[in-house]
């Protein structure tokens, strides 16, 4: 069990790491008009939030530290 959290924290915090490094994207697609059947669509490419990464980044290291600190 000690072992799984550690092995999640730093799983958790290499995807922080990815996230704040921008290398997540995310395609969004907006509808800006539609007339019965004819709708124009707009798709444009995002990037992970910052604030995910960094909070992926914490959790993942609060997941290491309590699995270091956890008796076996």
């Amino acid at each position: 069990m000690r072992y799984g959290i550690i092995i999640a924290g730093l799983v958790a915090a290499a995807i922080g790491v990815a996230a704040l490094m921008g290398k997540f994207e995310y395609e969004k697609t907006s509808t800006v008009a539609q007339i019965g059947d004819l709708k124009a669509e707009v798709k444009s490419d995002k990037t992970v939030p910052q604030w995910a990464g960094i909070l992926a980044l914490v959790v993942g290291g609060g997941l290491v530290l309590v699995g270091f600190t956890r008796k076996a």
